[in-house]
């Protein structure tokens, strides 16, 4: 079965080739709605900002069904 692959929204827009993640758990969802990973998470810092770990994770999908 394939995998469901998770997208960071500024890897996705800059490195489309590198943004899949199997594990939900590498993204946060931000208040402003853009799904990151904590490399740019990180790089898009501005204060103030919730901590890494306080954002929830975007939401679980399953696969397709027929």
């Amino acid at each position: 079965m394939p995998a469901i692959m998770y997208c960071c929204d500024e890897c996705f827009a800059n490195a489309p080739e590198e943004c899949g993640h199997v594990d939900r758990s590498k993204l946060r969802v931000t208040p402003d709605g853009n799904w990151l990973c904590l490399v740019c998470y990180e790089a898009d810092i501005q204060e103030p900002v919730p901590h890494w770990s306080d954002l929830p994770q975007p939401p679980e999908y399953g696969p397709a069904t027929t």
